[in-house]
């Protein structure tokens, strides 16, 4: 077993002692160089991200979470205090830090979608720059020892310009950026790299300042975990930047890991408390820990695929379960390629401690998502959102250690910038996607034809810009047992039934507004015929609510009796009945008939 000294000495070759580097200034390449890559960083990221400001909100948590939650409307202390103290009922999450950056949105800009995608757009921009930052502080050692060694002009600010880059236009970070719901990613990915650079910074300080940077580092710790409970690995994270960077004595490894022990605590409680949160919304599924483990080869190497290879880009990814009976075969298979894939990135990495970091990094930020703890989602691109900074700086080091004469650096770095600006390209038409709903839906459609949801969110999409006869058509994809997404899944069917009513509510109100509401009565009892089985009060409630409108107060309360009939505590029944009855009155002079 490796000791602490053993493992300081083989991350020896990738930096020396930071207070050695903070003092010599080697490393620094000058402020102005720094506002150079940084002001270059800024601009790319917001050029290839442009195109998203102009995106709606779509069918996909957009509506639940921002336009539909009347807790953001309010940035009052009360409402506040209700954020950080209940979790949201409309996603059953707690994220307190989330719901307050949505009020903010909603104080400046309203319910206008630009004012939430200029959020998340600079959100991004800023972790970009604090990539830059922490990628500058892992290879700048390394740097000074490649440079004193061999005289080279590498520096280590334009290899972690590089990377950083590569962070910002990668296609996968579309899913976070584009859509106003990834608040959560860009947020809490934030306050994350603050709070590592925070305590990395802190060991180089002396005095006073240097608990201010230790308090900061646990303050951004819990804001990071109060927008997403993925924040809970940043403990292990700046141990992996402890092995890496350590004194050589011994004992001097023990005292700045004894320095993590209050990030760890706090860590902890909130990710039990997220946890807890978790199971009451079903999100953490009642399944057996062997049977979740099925699925973490198949994610891994998908999250491996997408980092490579980003295509087949869409969200909500259809993956489906694996199982070791069925699937034994295919996840050894998949499990090889996974551990493959590891080899040749410890194999290629030029230094031992750059490739600890890197790879630990990557796979301690996937582990909250790795289906090793179940979870409702499989893969989903926003979870590549941070883990992504491990494989840059992998990346980095391995094209660093290519250009070690000038020939070598042209080839390598024409190539990288091209492979920036392909991923560039990809990733500003990738934005266009998220447009709206309808061009959402149909790029899901289009890549997973056979999954319900997508074919269920495209209807409904449909049915909001008013071309009913698509959205029939797509509906029928998944209710018909000939369907392309045929499904008998009691969500798919409730998703189902809940859209016809839309459907149904959405042509009778056009009818009505077409002055013809005969036809609209008409539609409204085909809707109620044709979702009697199953036996739901909301076919009833919209033919009462289209009754009372048209005057029909009879009718209207013929309906909500039935709604009675079927759910007697529904809410509001008793002065729905009472208000028709004054209705019909007030029109006939005469009381309903009993």
């Amino acid at each position: 077993m490796l000791t602490p000294s053993a493992w300081q000495e083989a991350a020896a070759p990738l930096c020396y002692n930071a207070r050695m580097n903070a003092d010599s200034g080697n490393c620094g390449g000058g402020f102005s160089r720094h506002a150079i890559a940084c002001f270059f960083l800024a601009v790319l990221t917001l050029g290839v991200f442009s195109n998203a400001l102009r995106n709606e909100f779509v069918s996909f948590d957009d509506w639940f979470l921002i336009e539909e939650n009347e807790r953001i409307r309010s940035l009052s202390p009360e409402s506040i205090v209700v954020m950080f103290s209940k979790r949201d009922p409309s996603s059953h999450a707690w994220l307190p830090l989330r719901e307050l950056s949505y009020a903010v949105d909603y104080r400046l800009s309203g319910l206008l979608p630009v004012g939430y995608h200029l959020t998340n757009v600079l959100l991004h921009t800023a972790n970009v720059l604090l990539v830059y930052a922490v990628l500058v502080w892992l290879l700048g050692r390394a740097e000074c020892r490649v440079r004193a060694a061999e005289g080279g002009p590498r520096t280590a600010h334009w290899l972690a310009a590089l990377g950083a880059a590569a962070f910002a236009v990668h296609p996968a970070q579309v899913e976070s950026v584009a859509w106003a719901s990834g608040r959560r990613d860009v947020l809490y990915a934030f306050f994350f790299l603050l709070a590592f650079l925070a305590f990395v910074a802190h060991e180089r300080r002396g005095g006073w300042w240097r608990w201010v940077l230790y308090g900061a580092s646990l303050f951004f710790l819990l804001a990071s975990l109060c927008s997403k409970a993925s924040a809970m690995t940043l403990p292990a994270v700046l141990f992996l930047a402890i092995l890496v960077s350590g004194e050589e004595a011994e004992e001097g490894f023990w005292r700045r890991l004894w320095a993590t022990v209050p990030h760890w605590v706090v860590a902890f409680g909130l990710t039990v408390w997220h946890m807890v949160t978790a199971q009451q919304a079903g999100v953490v599924k009642g399944e057996a820990f062997g049977a979740s483990l099925a699925n973490v080869p198949l994610i891994f190497a998908e999250y491996g695929r997408l980092l490579f290879f980003p295509v087949h880009l869409v969200a909500p990814h259809g993956d489906a379960t694996l199982h070791w009976a069925s699937d034994g075969a295919r996840i050894l298979v998949l499990a090889g390629v996974t551990a493959g894939l590891v080899a040749l990135a410890w194999w290629a990495a030029p230094r031992r401690g750059l490739a600890v970091f890197g790879l630990g990094w990557w796979f301690l930020l996937l582990l909250p998502v790795a289906n090793v703890v179940p979870i409702s989602i499989l893969v989903a691109e926003r979870y590549l959102y941070l883990p992504l900074v491990g494989v840059c700086a992998l990346g980095v080091g391995v094209i660093g250690s290519l250009m070690t004469t000038r020939w070598h650096r042209r080839v390598v770095l024409t190539c990288a910038v091209a492979a920036l600006a392909l991923f560039g390209m990809a990733t500003h038409r990738r934005n266009q996607a998220w447009a709206n709903s309808r061009t959402f839906w149909q790029d899901g459609v289009s890549k997973w034809p056979r999954i319900p949801v997508m074919r269920i969110g495209l209807a409904t999409a449909y049915v909001d810009a008013n071309d009913y006869e698509r959205a029939w058509e797509q509906y029928m994809m998944v209710a018909l047992s000939w369907g392309r997404a045929a499904s008998t899944d009691p969500e798919h069917v409730s998703l189902v039934n809940r859209g016809l009513a839309k459907f149904y509510d959405s042509l009778g109100r056009q009818r009505e507004a077409e002055g013809r509401p005969d036809a609209a009565l008409e539609v409204y009892g085909t809707m109620v015929r044709l979702l009697q089985k199953e036996k739901s009060v909301e076919p009833w409630v919209r033919l009462a609510q289209a009754c009372e409108r048209m005057g029909r107060w009879e009718k209207a309360r013929e309906a909500v009796l039935a709604v009675q009939k079927l759910e007697p505590e529904h809410p509001g029944l008793a002065d729905w009945l009472k208000r028709l009855e004054e209705q019909g009155k007030g029109a006939t002079g005469v009381g309903p008939k009993e």
